[in-house]
């Protein structure tokens, strides 16, 4: 029984995502493969939903790539491990990237994710993989320094700093400035529904942020696309994220 349940809502939710991919024009199967393609050529992992950073997020970037539009400049907040900088630069081969961290010298970012055991291997390999890629550059800065960006508009901005206060709201903020018209927005780990936050990891920022920016008249609507389709991420005692896109 449980089983035939768990399949039907897996069913369910994938249905509704394809649908929302096609409500936006984009081809989530094409997407799959492509994205497939990038991670097994150069990270040499395959796509799973299940591992490490791997979620429908890296699917909606690819689905974006496919589009027959000019992304001239794109900038992701939250390097982490470089993994996604590798796999939006190749995407994106024609796209000049820009991609922001904490600067690695500064308890916020040892502290983060627990790396401070191993700060220094985490660094050079994140590094090691960065050098490769001869359309990204790596900023080390807290990304609420945006608000004093000068160097243009983005056609791509994809979030995944701090999600909580006070940096998801500056962040979101940041972003719609930043982004020029018809650009996309893409933001990690929106929650609609949590008994408890926190500034780095989980909160309600991200959408209670989205809402405020859309009832101001900033945006016109947003999206919210599951972040991952297994009926384990989606059972209803589950603690459920999505991918919030904008497209202004």
């Amino acid at each position: 029984i449980y089983y035939a349940q768990a399949t039907h809502l897996e069913h369910s939710v994938r249905l509704h995502q394809n649908e929302l991919y096609k409500f936006h024009d984009l081809d989530r199967e094409k997407a799959l493969i492509k994205l497939s393609t990038i991670c097994d050529r150069y990270l040499s992992l395959e796509y799973d939903e299940s591992f490490g950073m791997f979620s429908e997020h890296l699917v909606l970037l690819s689905a974006i790539s496919t589009l027959q539009l000019s992304f001239k400049n794109i900038l992701e907040i939250g390097t982490h491990n470089g993994e996604s900088s590798v796999i939006l630069a190749h995407l994106f081969p024609e796209s000049k990237i820009i991609t922001i961290d904490i600067p690695s010298d500064t308890l916020e970012f040892s502290n983060t994710y627990n790396r401070q055991p191993y700060v220094n291997d985490f660094i050079n390999r994140r590094d090691l993989l960065l050098e490769q890629l001869h359309n990204v550059n790596f900023i080390p800065v807290n990304s609420i320094s945006l608000t004093n960006w000068q160097g243009g508009e983005f056609d791509l901005i994809w979030i995944d700093g701090a999600h909580g206060y006070p940096t998801i709201a500056m962040d979101l903020v940041n972003a719609v400035r930043l982004t020029r018209r018809g650009g996309f927005i893409l933001i990690d780990d929106v929650y609609t529904d949590l008994k408890e936050s926190d500034p780095i990891y989980l909160s309600l920022g991200a959408f209670q942020s989205l809402e405020a920016i859309k009832d101001a008249g900033l945006i016109d609507d947003y999206s919210l696309f599951c972040k991952r389709l297994g009926a384990k991420f989606n059972i209803p005692r589950a603690t459920k994220k999505y991918v919030g896109m904008i497209r202004l």
